[in-house]
């Protein structure tokens, strides 16, 4: 499976471009989380994922059009709880994958180059790297995560650094956010921008390594 896309980094960042991810696939996955209980989680037209929070997995059919089934807005998802000799069928058939993966991707196609509203001025660190090999991902996510793992700062230095459209910034991020990897450290200040701009040379000697692997 190939999970790297090929996104559109034409959008510039505005208030209005801002978005909630409770609003989408997201949102429905927190409040099944919540509650506890096993469902499936129904879209028309794309199929549907069953997800067992107690267990921390969940179950897709491959042929999924995972990119559609995420961006669908809250409200187009239908929630149908499952029985446990259903839940058992399912986990004895075939291995789940971790819950968190699916957060990833629900906040990653939730994006589309959108911010999560009030992230943007905010200092974060990554606190760990997640599995890129089972994630969707854009052309500079190593170089992201390298950044923001290694390096707390806000994502506008992070732009800065990188030299990447700030579209692809907040698709990271989003994803990494709804998957709980994101710490937020601070608000961003002034000292911020003058530590990024220190390390700036050992960023781009640190960040190039991780490139070539």
């Amino acid at each position: 499976m190939n999970n790297l896309y090929n996104i559109s980094t034409n959008i510039t960042l505005n208030d209005s471009e801002a978005f909630s991810p409770d609003d989408y696939l997201v949102g429905v996955l927190r409040s099944v989380i919540e509650r506890g209980r096993d469902v499936a989680i129904e879209l028309q037209g794309e199929g549907k994922i069953l997800v067992r929070p107690l267990q921390g997995d969940f179950f897709a059919d491959a042929a999924h059009n995972i990119s559609a089934f995420c961006a669908a807005r809250a409200e187009r998802y239908r929630i149908h709880s499952l029985s446990p000799i259903e839940s058992k069928q399912l986990a004895a058939r075939r291995p789940g994958q971790n819950i968190d993966e699916l957060m990833w991707t629900a906040g990653f196609f939730a994006s589309r180059g959108r911010l999560i509203e009030g992230a943007h001025f905010n200092v974060v660190r990554l606190r760990h790297w997640p599995n890129l090999t089972r994630l969707p991902r854009t052309p500079n996510t190593m170089r992201i995560v390298a950044l923001l793992t290694r390096y707390p700062t806000s994502l506008v230095v992070a732009q800065r650094l990188l030299k990447i459209e700030m579209s692809e910034i907040n698709w990271v991020y989003s994803a990494a956010h709804c998957a709980g990897l994101i710490q937020v450290v601070n608000g961003a200040s002034d000292t911020t921008h003058l530590v990024a701009h220190r390390h700036q040379s050992l960023l781009k000697q640190l960040l190039g390594k991780i490139i070539q692997l």
